[in-house]
């Protein structure tokens, strides 16, 4: 009866750390995709600002294991310019939208 209690016990510890371990690996993943996404952001956005004519256009990038589409596109107001940058990698992705006026 106390090997069982003990081999409950033990795969309740088990199971929790693995969970754990999991959710850390994969909370690491997230970040790591939401700092790509907020540089690409800041790069865009330089360039928006600092440069005369800007179109519209998309950009794909491969950094390591992401896969990042950058889109840049005129809204319906004066120099007013919709950004969206995803990062995507096998299992999830993350996307942020923004919007740049120019000088």
């Amino acid at each position: 009866m106390s090997f069982f209690i003990l081999s409950i016990i033990v795969f309740i510890i088990t199971s929790s750390l693995h969970n754990s371990l999991y959710l850390l690996n994969k909370n690491k993943d997230n970040i790591e995709m939401l700092s790509i996404a907020k540089e690409f952001i800041e790069d865009e956005r330089a360039k928006i600002k600092n440069d005369d004519i800007i179109q519209s256009y998309s950009n794909i990038e491969k950094i390591n294991k992401y896969t990042i589409y950058t889109t840049v596109s005129n809204t319906n107001y004066y120099k007013c310019y919709s950004l969206n940058v995803k990062v995507v990698d096998k299992n999830n992705s993350m996307e942020l939208n923004t919007y740049v006026t120019k000088k």
